[in-house]
């Protein structure tokens, strides 16, 4: 089974390193490119694969949605959100959205890895989800 890749940095919310590439093209579709390459490094995938997203994401969840502060962005999805109210996971799989991963993803790798969140992390999420 593939598992989360704890080990990759985001790249889609560092476009600096493209500021050449960026004038000649639009900044929103160079994010969209970089976006859906960082989904499919953070699964193992070279094309995306919905069983095996499922999979790893659902493993993920089992592991870190008990986490208090993990619990606590879930619960304030489904407060703004009404559509999410009956389902943690979809909830959860908000944290995977454009917006969000790039604070996410770092914090979801480090809960994985120690158990715990820093400070940083902590604050990220705090300020991402207004906690």
């Amino acid at each position: 089974m593939c598992e989360y890749n704890t080990d990759y940095k985001i790249t889609y919310t560092n476009l600096n390193e493209y500021d050449d590439l960026i004038e000649q093209l639009n900044k929103e579709f160079v994010e969209d490119i970089l976006y859906k390459n960082d989904m499919l490094n953070i699964f193992h995938l070279k094309e995306y694969n919905d069983e095996i997203v499922s999979n790893i994401l659902k493993n993920v969840y089992n592991k870190i949605s008990n986490d208090k502060t993990i619990h606590k962005c879930i619960k304030k999805i489904q407060e703004l959100n009404p559509f999410f109210n009956d389902d943690e996971f979809a909830a959860f799989m908000v944290l995977f959205a454009f917006d969000n991963l790039s604070i996410t993803h770092p914090c979801i790798c480090e809960l994985l890895k120690t158990g715990n969140l820093s400070d940083e992390n902590l604050t990220n999420l705090n300020k991402l989800f207004m906690l």
